[in-house]
């Protein structure tokens, strides 16, 4: 099956708005929300209320969780699924311990239960 680049997204969007629009978190709004991050960043430092910086960041790691781990996939490794390094650190290995369990505990709390269930059916396998 072949798509085009726009058939692609669109279906990652239909795909991934089920999950992702769970969540509606709001700690406020500011002006600065058309700047780049790097920018909020820097301004944040210095001082500025940048309240709604802190619901893009929540929002950012449930979107890597969702991306990264679903129903019938493997779980999340430590350096993530889309490192290009050749020889990245720990090699992407999948090791159990409490790095991988990190990655997963914000997975109920924020509404994305289901994600957990890559970690899950790993361990299962891998007992056999």
């Amino acid at each position: 099956m072949s798509m085009t680049y726009s058939q692609l997204k669109e279906a990652h969007i239909t795909e991934y708005s089920v999950l992702y629009s769970r969540v509606d978190l709001t700690f406020g709004s500011v002006a600065s929300t058309s700047l780049y991050v790097d920018r909020r960043l820097e301004d944040l430092r210095t001082g500025t209320d940048d309240a709604d910086l802190f619901t893009l960041f929540f929002q950012y790691g449930r979107y890597l969780l969702l991306a990264s781990s679903r129903p019938g996939t493997l779980p999340v490794n430590l350096q993530g699924i889309w490192n290009d390094d050749l020889d990245p650190i720990w090699l992407c290995q999948y090791v159990i311990n409490l790095n991988v369990q990190m990655c997963y505990w914000p997975s109920e709390l924020c509404n994305l239960g289901e994600c957990h269930t890559a970690l899950f059916d790993f361990i299962a396998r891998l007992q056999g």
